[in-house]
Formats: C-alpha cells, sequence, structure tokens
C-alpha cells in the first residue's frame, strides 16, 4: 500500500499512477478500511482522467458505502451498536453526484432516501424518494419509492394533526 501511494504522489503524471491508486483502495477495501478505501476511489475519480474503469470504481465504492451502511458497529462494553448511517449518507451523495448515469445509481439515491427515514428525517426521506421518482420513472425502485415516500407522508400527517397542508398532502 505505501508502493502504491508512493507512486501515486511522487510519480502523478505516470501512466501507472491511476493504476496504482486503484490497487491502494483495493487494498484498504480488502482490509476493511472502509472509509478510507472510499476515499481512496474517490481521488482517484477527481484527479485522474483515464486508466482506469470509472464503472468498476463507481461499483466499488457503491459497495463500500454499502458495507458501512449495513456492518453493525463494534462492540461497546456489552451492547453491539447499530450501523452507521451517519457515515454511509454523504458516500453515497457522493456517488449519485459523480455518476447520475451510472447503472446503480437509482439504488442509491434510495438508500440515500432509506437512511433519511431511518433516521427520522422525514421531510429528507420524501425529498430523496421524490427524486427517485423523477430522475429513474421506470425503474422498479420508482413505485417502492412512492409508496415509502406515501408512508413518510402519512406519518408526518399523523405526527402533526393540526396541520392541513400535511395531511392533504398525505391523502
Amino acid at each position: 500500500a505505501s508502493q502504491y501511494s508512493a507512486l501515486v504522489h511522487e510519480w502523478h503524471e505516470s501512466p501507472e499512477a491511476p493504476r496504482a491508486q486503484f490497487e491502494h483502495a483495493k487494498l484498504l477495501e480488502k482490509q476493511g478500511d472502509y472509509a478510507e478505501a472510499f476515499d481512496e476511489y474517490e481521488y482517484l475519480i477527481r484527479n485522474f482522467v483515464s486508466g482506469f474503469s470509472f464503472n468498476e470504481v463507481v461499483d466499488r465504492q457503491y459497495r463500500v458505502a454499502n458495507a458501512i451502511m449495513t456492518t453493525p458497529g463494534r462492540f461497546l462494553w456489552i451492547f453491539k451498536t447499530t450501523p452507521d448511517y451517519e457515515k454511509a449518507l454523504p458516500l453515497f451523495e457522493k456517488i449519485v453526484a459523480n455518476a447520475p448515469r451510472w447503472s446503480q445509481t437509482c439504488q442509491a439515491q434510495y438508500d440515500i432516501a432509506q437512511i433519511h427515514e431511518r433516521k427520522g428525517e422525514l421531510d429528507e426521506a420524501i425529498s430523496a424518494y421524490e427524486i427517485v421518482q423523477q430522475n429513474f420513472p421506470r425503474d422498479a425502485l420508482a413505485v417502492d419509492a412512492a409508496f415509502r415516500q406515501g408512508e413518510c407522508l402519512a406519518r408526518l400527517a399523523r405526527e402533526n394533526p393540526r396541520e392541513e397542508r400535511r395531511s392533504q398532502v398525505a391523502r
């Protein structure tokens, strides 16, 4: 890993640098250092225009973000912590921003909405589900997004019964 990093930073303009950066990120991913691996993949996308497969890098970023989202945390005393949605959210947002036409962008946007919903941020979840429906109307997830959006709207209407506008939108 240190040799790959040295090659990238000492000979940044060399044709081997993008491949070394990619291999460095893969090593970090293999070691389970997901946050650092994601950052190294992001560095590859931001600083090199060729010498790597963009789709493969974004696929790996998605796997890393998904691993962060779904892997329970380490044991804290005797209690096992829940997955860290706070850390996964900006990663999915970067993926959507980096690759708006990638094959799994719809899923990444849906994951963003689900994270907001799990965190109780219903307004943000509603907006994120709306983006899924608008940007990917023919994807099967658009139907699920519409349903989840309706569930969030109904929950907000129940929590705020005096807000007529929310109740109307929920209906």
